[in-house]
């Protein structure tokens, strides 16, 4: 038995108001592997009313960032350089302030981990988690005023070979582009690994990334082992 204090109240918001009191007593069950602090009320999400979950973005600080979210409704501080804005993320604890939190309805407050521990079924359905328990997409909006730097993640050959490595495909969609903008997927033609290593010594591997127009509306599926920028 648990008293109404040890009770998070943000998990019976949707139960009636007789069993949120201070009466409230009965059987909960603690899902102590995924959070030894989160009570989960059986039943509770049953009450709620079907509802979208929204979130509150994370705002990340980039060198080639710029103040242009603001046109998408982010409160972009005029005297930093704001590169992604995440709207949706739930990754491993290694990675700081890399998760989501419910911004609207009973579970407010609640990470999407949190609750995604508490009502698992009900929020993914017969989706399924990541390795680590996690939400398998992250959802995010760049400004990118300079180039980003060069990246490429993951082959499926390189992840099967080395424990611990995980694919990562992208897609992406423009959403507003400046004129002459473009976007790097994958090499040019010709392109070798002595000439590829020289031009990242003299710092002008642009010659040998594929450049794409970024025009609005169109979509970039980059399959991860994509070299990106």
């Amino acid at each position: 038995m648990l008293s109404p204090e040890n009770i998070d109240t943000r998990l019976i918001k949707g139960l009636p108001q007789s069993k949120a009191s201070s009466r409230f007593s009965g059987e909960l069950s603690i899902n102590a592997a995924a959070n030894p602090s989160l009570i989960v009320i059986p039943g509770a999400f049953f009450h709620m009313k079907p509802h979208a979950l929204l979130f509150e973005p994370l705002l990340k600080e980039r060198v080639w960032g710029g103040t242009l979210l603001s046109r998408f409704g982010k409160s972009v501080p005029a005297s930093k350089t704001i590169g992604e804005s995440w709207e949706l993320a739930d990754l491993p604890d290694s990675i700081p302030d890399g998760r989501s939190r419910i911004s609207n309805g009973p579970l407010a407050g609640l990470t999407l981990r949190e609750a995604i521990a508490a009502h698992g079924e009900m929020i993914m359905g017969k989706a399924k988690l990541t390795g680590e328990g996690g939400f398998p997409l992250l959802i995010k909006l760049l400004d990118a005023r300079e180039n980003l730097s060069v990246q490429v993640h993951p082959t499926a050959r390189y992840a099967a070979e080395h424990p611990g490595s995980h694919l990562k495909s992208e897609a992406w969609y423009i959403m507003h582009a400046e004129p002459g903008s473009v976007i790097y997927n994958g090499f040019n033609g010709g392109v070798t690994r002595e000439s590829f290593a020289e031009h990242l010594r003299s710092g002008d591997i642009r010659k040998d990334l594929r450049a794409v127009p970024a025009v609005a509306g169109d979509c970039h599926y980059l399959p991860s082992g994509t070299c990106h920028a």
